[in-house]
């Protein structure tokens, strides 16, 4: 009887809840969303022992079946205990929140993220290995004004350029690659690179490297101001003799002498390998072979190496045997060679992996991560290869992990709309349409 008693209580009152309204939250089926009404006391003595619901985790719980003593809730705040594993303080606390679409919008929310337990001294952590190993900062650099303008048809003009730049130093991105000392010949596009380091030379807050494929174009970037400089080289031999016309290893002369006048200068130099996780031409790139180019880098005295997967052929990990395509034996590889915080990585989205590609190789150490606003780029000597993942996604990405990066991810994506708009085209950062779509829906409703 007493059995039936709780039961029916609880029928009843969840009954109720369905049909009710809270100012902020809308009706649903779920008990959640009921936080404000709640049962009376006695009912909620004895739900907490019957219920196998997990509604409210609103505070510390133990596996002991009881809460931890916490001053910042009230006794009334959680109305029952619950057997669980320890939950974070506030990671689904319902007060002063609001419910839009998907997204919780809610103080604690945010401040805790992944977050779910706490040790001793209340200090927040995750127990799992996905995210404890993520670093806590990341650094991220834009090649959108480079690498994602150089395959565009239709000329975009210099004053375009430079502001996009400058929107993306606005935004908080620390370095900007802004343009590229290739002949106008092989790059069109690019011709104005003199113009554009004229008029950006003066932005504070950011570094701006230029492209430079050999000591010509490097000569030319150092008399328009440069202070940084790159190079780059690929670890398909196919890919390398249709790209820059040369050997793997007549490639690696010529950035010798670049990098030998750059060091002159004190100018730093950072470095790219193209087709990491596999070749348009050639199909599997060994993971040795992309060590050993990067290692050639580093040894000739690169502060930075890009980890580039030209077509986006990566993905995580494969079952192939010859381990095509993936990222972990590659990064493996280059990392026995060469110290982790030496490498970033640079995803084409090509096949729609480049985020999960991002999230692997930093549970593996790095830190620095390549991308391009609005997913602009592509590779003009790789045929198929589609942009580059998009700024705006891998900052969304890392602000729901809870890792730093210093970027105003609104103001980034007002660069990205920019660009978008200029190239009449419709923005290709997934989460810049989606959060411009709900804010659109929001506006309509005032």
């Amino acid at each position: 009887m007493q059995w039936n008693g709780v039961r029916r209580a609880h029928s009843l009152w969840c009954k109720s809840l369905t049909h009710s309204t809270h100012p902020c939250i809308p009706v649903s089926m779920s008990s959640l969303e009921a936080f404000d009404k709640l049962p009376s006391t006695s009912t909620k003595e004895r739900i907490q022992r019957f219920s196998s619901g997990a509604w409210i985790q609103g505070r510390d719980l133990s596996t002991s079946n009881s809460f931890n003593d916490d001053k910042s809730f009230g006794e009334d705040s959680i109305p029952w205990k619950r057997h669980s594993r320890k939950v974070s303080q506030g990671q689904l606390l319902l007060r002063n929140s609001t419910v839009s679409g998907t997204l919780w919008e809610s103080k604690h929310f945010q401040e805790h993220k992944y977050h779910t337990f706490r040790n001793d001294n209340g200090i927040p952590y995750s127990p799992n290995k996905v995210v404890r190993d993520i670093p806590k900062f990341v650094k991220i650099v834009e090649v959108g004004p480079r690498d994602g303008l150089q395959n565009e048809k239709n000329i975009v003009p210099t004053s375009v350029k430079v502001e996009l730049i400058q929107r993306l130093v606005s935004a908080g991105l620390p370095v900007v690659e802004a343009t590229s000392f290739v002949s106008p010949k092989w790059v069109p596009q690019l011709a104005d690179a003199k113009d554009v380091m004229d008029a950006v030379n003066t932005l504070d807050g950011a570094r701006l490297p230029v492209l430079t494929p050999n000591l010509k174009g490097f000569e030319a970037a150092v008399s328009a101001g440069a202070k940084e400089v790159a190079i780059f080289a690929s670890a398909s031999e196919s890919f390398s003799l249709s790209n820059i016309n040369c050997t793997i290893e007549e490639s690696l002369l010529r950035y010798r002498d670049v990098a030998t006048a750059a060091k002159e200068l004190s100018i730093p130099v950072r470095g790219y390998v193209s087709c990491v996780a596999g070749c348009p031409v050639e199909g599997a790139v060994p993971p040795s072979k992309v060590a050993h180019v990067v290692k050639e880098l580093y040894d000739m005295g690169c502060f930075e190496i890009s980890l580039g997967d030209t077509i986006g052929i990566g993905t995580p990990v494969s079952v192939l045997i010859n381990e095509s395509g993936s990222v972990v034996p590659m990064l493996e590889a280059v990392m026995a060679a060469v110290p982790a915080e030496k490498l970033a990585v640079h995803f084409h989205d090509t096949y729609g992996q480049a985020l999960a590609n991002i999230l692997v190789s930093l549970q593996m150490g790095i830190k620095i991560v390549d991308a391009s606003v609005a997913g602009l780029g592509g590779c003009p000597y790789a045929k198929g290869a589609s942009g580059n993942v998009a700024t705006e996604d891998v900052v969304y990405m890392l602000n729901g992990l809870g890792v730093q990066t210093n970027v105003d991810l609104g103001k980034l994506i007002a660069a990205g709309d920019f660009i978008s708009k200029h190239l009449s085209r419709p923005n290709g950062s997934k989460a810049s349409v989606a959060l411009n779509r709900r804010t659109t829906a929001v506006a309509s409703k005032i």
